[in-house]
């Protein structure tokens, strides 16, 4: 996992940085739309790295294979489309996801900090608070 979690987070960090660029969601004002879009481009790159790895992983699970390696030349000698087989479905619940999320995290970045100056505590505030899930209790 860890072979493929570095190049899947470098192309996602990078190509979201890349896509608001070119969208323009990096300019002053509020830009959800282009935030969003920069969101599901950067996910699409990572799950197209972190698919096959999942489905590695899951594999080595069940005991079947004696590696990594063997299993990635198992499922090489049948053709490797069992590698994205899942692919369709980890993309329709992550692009959405990723795209409400960045979207989301964007417009607070820029309620909170309007200026757009580096600032640590911004991005903790509004990164930690789009990954938080609020508990609510639970009635009896």
């Amino acid at each position: 996992m860890f072979a493929g979690c570095i190049p899947a987070h470098a192309a996602y960090f990078s190509i979201y940085e890349f896509a608001k660029d070119r969208t323009g969601a990096n300019l002053p004002g509020h830009t959800p739309a282009a935030a969003a879009f920069s969101g599901m481009v950067a996910t699409l790159a990572h799950d197209s790295i972190m698919t096959p790895m999942d489905t590695v992983k899951q594999r080595l699970q069940l005991g079947y294979y004696r590696s990594a390696f063997h299993c990635l030349q198992r499922m090489l000698a049948t053709g490797g489309g069992s590698l994205y087989r899942s692919l369709p479905t980890t993309l329709a619940m992550n692009v959405p996801y990723a795209s409400l999320m960045m979207m989301a995290n964007e417009g607070a970045r820029k309620v909170v900090n309007p200026s757009g100056e580096y600032s640590l505590t911004t991005f903790l505030l509004c990164g930690g608070s789009k990954g938080k899930r609020i508990a609510l209790p639970h009635s009896r």
